[in-house]
């Protein structure tokens, strides 16, 4: 009988060949959710919810929600040195809540990630629109066509911004750094008592901006202010050097002093929502009516923040 030797070297197989596609994609899912992760946690302390799609039917991979932002991805991957000018995205994708692809070109021998392709909406905004460049099956029928594929839309690659680092990406994804600290504070801290006709604020707290009045006053404001601890998110964001009303003073004195002289307060928005809490905590501790025109630009501020958080957070 013929002897049969096991030669692990000719067991291997090329995991970029198609045989071991399933596997490929799984490990780099799993390193891409593992460097966004560990990004997340060191920018915000708040790490990532992640769900994980049964099956593709419905366009998504995986699920990815970040202090109220939700996001179902679709994760495409890659060769770096392949030549693929096109992926296939469901139409199904753009009826899901802040829908996106993601593009990642991998090396294929050291599984490093990047760069990135990006196709989506801001947080909260849908799948932009896919076209209609239709999808063909590969193979033709017996009158020699090859038949649509029916819900499936080719997108080229010129319609995906490039990306490179992984904070791009997390950007992307979840809006800037500053406005991922914002939710994520805003989704740590515990429901305030509100009077009842400031229910406005729990849905606020939960990261639903446009629930803010328009014509909210500074004097009225007291409530938004206080969602926030303003000394803690300011020494997160780096702002000041203590969490403490003593370390935040020197800020809160500079922000103020920019704005009288301008006219205007410069930020976005968790630099404006700290810019309030800081100026509600002045007129708390100092007791003192305000000046006409100091009420108008603190009046302004109230506005800057909403304008900031409807349009930008």
């Amino acid at each position: 009988m013929r002897r049969v030797v096991f030669n692990p070297a000719k067991q291997q197989s090329d995991p970029w060949q198609s045989q071991g596609s399933v596997h490929r994609e799984k490990a780099v899912e799993h390193l891409f959710l593992g460097e966004l992760s560990r990004h997340l946690l060191i920018q915000t302390g708040s790490g990532p919810e992640i769900l994980k799609a049964e099956h593709d039917s419905y366009g998504y991979d995986v699920i990815i929600e970040v202090a109220s932002v939700v996001r179902h991805v679709q994760l495409k991957i890659s060769h770096l040195d392949g030549r693929r000018a096109h992926v296939d995205v469901s139409t199904v994708l753009a009826t899901k809540p802040g829908g996106c692809v993601l593009w990642m070109f991998v090396d294929p021998t050291t599984y490093e990630i990047g760069p990135y392709y990006w196709l989506g909406g801001r947080p909260g905004q849908p799948l932009p629109d896919l076209g209609d460049r239709p999808v063909r099956h590969s193979k033709a029928n017996a009158q020699g066509e090859k038949a649509v594929r029916p819900g499936l839309r080719r997108i080229p690659k010129g319609r995906f911004s490039r990306l490179v680092l992984i904070d791009e990406v997390a950007e992307a994804l979840f809006g800037p750094a500053n406005d991922r600290r914002l939710r994520a504070h805003l989704a740590s801290r515990p429901p305030q008592g509100t009077p009842l006709d400031q229910g406005w604020l729990d849905a606020v707290r939960m990261g639903c901006f446009a629930a803010i009045p328009r014509d909210l006053t500074f004097e009225a404001a007291a409530g938004l202010a206080h969602l926030i601890d303003g000394y803690e998110l300011a020494f997160d964001a780096g702002l000041t050097k203590s969490p403490t009303l003593a370390g935040a003073a020197p800020y809160a004195d500079e922000t103020l002093r920019r704005a009288m002289q301008t006219g205007d307060w410069e930020g976005d928005a968790l630099e404006l929502w700290v810019a309030l809490f800081m100026e509600h905590r002045r007129e708390r501790f100092g007791g003192t009516e305000l000046p006409p025109g100091r009420t108008r630009l603190l009046n302004l501020l109230v506005d800057r923040l909403r304008s900031r958080l409807a349009n930008g957070t």
